[in-house]
């Protein structure tokens, strides 16, 4: 008896939690009806020819039919149009919607091409900002999503008259949590992610063949942006990413910063997600401990990338087919090459990326590799041949600054001595050194002058204690293997000569010195 009712009430005990288990659809993943409108425009009167908007608006269609799961002939691609034609296909849309349940209706936007701060550049023609946030707020959809990547594309939160929350270029609009808080699980509203501020430019790049912008989005919607790994990439997850990214291929080039904006009008809690990362053919999935920014090369030709950091594992959706992957830091590369079958997760290790130093000059104009910028480590010197002593040992804190400049905080102790008298030497230095740095495969060379201040502190047997002060100077050469983009085995090999001063004459003898350590190469 009790038995039977224990399962019974086990077996509802596991329905209850069966439906519990169960998580709610998101409101893109639950919508019946997702349409879709991409435009790609190349031209602009009286502004220069864009190379990759037209392609940039091809392949966030396909994407969108590839992870986003919209049915076939609900995504419209519109390359080159006219206002006219714009205005008449957004009319089609409205006219469409009008016959389907409003809330099962979310529509995505996305324009790539030539904007002015108060109108898009469709060619000879102009399209009003206004007249287009005015269209698309009064169509009959639950859920609109807005993605413009041109200049000026921040002036699209001021088209209604919307006050800013926050200040300064590229400050979002609307805080992120306000529309989590909102009651009712569906989310229902306006979002709309711009590639730039109201005053701000927004660029592309010849290697990535993309703009800066819509490479981010790509990279962040097929995985990268899955920051919390369950392989659905959520509205939120993808402009924390975009932006992110956007502003760091910005700064390694040579233009102003590009800081995307956000615009959230959305109400209730479900998460929006955009794109299902299993849903690709294939995947490619990084260990935690790899850390570059990642191209997936076919052909010669980039045709994903995105940032990888460490301790945090990605997956992305690819296609199958016969990749060249490069991972890419500091003027160092790896190259992996791989077939990716279908349906495959095809994994790389951290203990299958070699990495090869290649230069600090390789790679497309202000991007990808760069050299260190500031070094730090610990040393243990040797001197068999000093001011006053010889065999002492000591330790330096060894401090690079770029490829120039070598800085060593330094201290040494010394039992034995030239003089008669027997003492012990405590010796400080501040060792500065300005030469240059050359590179050979996995090893560099830094050759340079240095001169080193130092205070000198002889202790007798007794209690007498003298100071000394003296300067060192001459040269010296540092050979690095590097074990790793950001370690490496230092060994220094310094001489020249050492004047100390006694009162009132000064004594001049010759020096060397032998150190060796760690640099850890941020």
């Amino acid at each position: 008896m009790y038995i039977r009712v224990g399962w019974r009430l086990w077996g509802v005990l596991c329905v209850v939690l069966l439906m519990w288990s169960v998580p709610v659809a998101s409101a893109w993943a639950s919508a019946k009806y997702k349409f879709a409108l991409i435009i790609g425009h190349n031209k602009g009167k009286g502004l220069p020819t864009l190379r990759f908007a037209e392609k940039d608006a091809r392949r966030v269609a396909g994407l969108l039919k590839e992870l986003g799961e919209f049915r076939k002939g609900h995504i419209k691609v519109l390359l080159r149009p006219t206002r006219k034609t714009l205005k008449k296909t957004l009319l089609d849309f409205q006219r469409k919607f009008a016959k389907l349940p409003k809330e099962k209706v979310t529509f995505l936007f996305y324009y790539s091409g030539h904007s002015k701060p108060t109108h898009f550049q469709l060619g000879d023609d102009k399209y009003m900002f206004s007249d287009l946030m005015g269209t698309i707020k009064k169509l009959p959809a639950g859920l609109r999503l807005m993605i413009v990547d041109s200049c000026y594309s921040g002036q699209l939160t001021l088209a209604k008259g919307k006050e800013r929350r926050a200040s300064g270029k590229g400050a979002a609009v609307v805080d992120i949590s306000d529309w989590q808080q909102s009651q009712g699980p569906r989310v229902e509203g306006l979002a709309l992610l711009a590639s730039s501020g109201e005053n701000e430019q927004s660029y592309e790049s010849n290697q990535l063949r993309s703009s800066f912008f819509t490479s981010s989005l790509l990279a962040g919607l097929r995985g990268a942006a899955d920051s919390n790994n369950n392989q659905e990439v959520t509205l939120n997850e993808v402009y924390q990413y975009t932006k992110r990214q956007t502003v760091v291929h910005s700064t390694k080039h040579n233009v102003p910063v590009q800081r995307p904006v956000f615009l959230w009008e959305l109400r209730g809690k479900d998460s929006v997600i955009l794109t299902k990362v299993a849903q690709a053919s294939a995947r490619v999935a990084f260990e935690r401990g790899i850390k570059g920014h990642c191209f997936l090369l076919q052909r010669h030709e980039i045709i994903h990338e995105f940032a990888k950091e460490a301790n945090r594992r990605v997956v992305v959706g690819v296609r199958s087919g016969k990749y060249e992957i490069q991972l890419r830091r500091k003027g160092w590369v790896a190259v992996h090459y791989a077939t990716i079958k279908a349906r495959q997760r095809y994994l790389i290790k951290s203990s299958s990326v070699k990495w090869k130093f290649v230069g600090t000059k390789q790679g497309i104009r202000g991007r990808g590799s760069r050299p260190s910028m500031f070094g730090v480590g610990m040393l243990l010197d040797y001197t068999p041949l000093g001011s006053l002593g010889i065999h002492g040992i000591g330790l330096t804190l060894a401090m690079d600054l770029r490829n120039i400049v070598r800085v060593g905080l330094r201290y040494q102790f010394t039992f034995l001595n030239t003089d008669e008298i027997p003492h012990v030497i405590h010796e400080m230095g501040l060792r500065v050194g300005v030469g240059n740095k050359f590179h050979f495969a996995n090893t560099d060379i830094w050759l340079g002058a240095l001169l080193e201040p130092r205070l000198t502190i002889r202790q007798l047997s007794g209690t007498k204690t003298y100071a000394n002060v003296g300067v060192l100077f001459g040269g010296s050469v540092q050979l690095n293997y590097y074990l790793s983009p950001d370690l490496s085995v230092r060994m220094s090999f310094s001489g020249g000569g050492i004047a100390t001063f006694y009162y009132p004459t000064a004594q001049l003898k010759p020096a060397f010195d032998f150190s060796a350590g760690v640099i850890l190469h941020l």
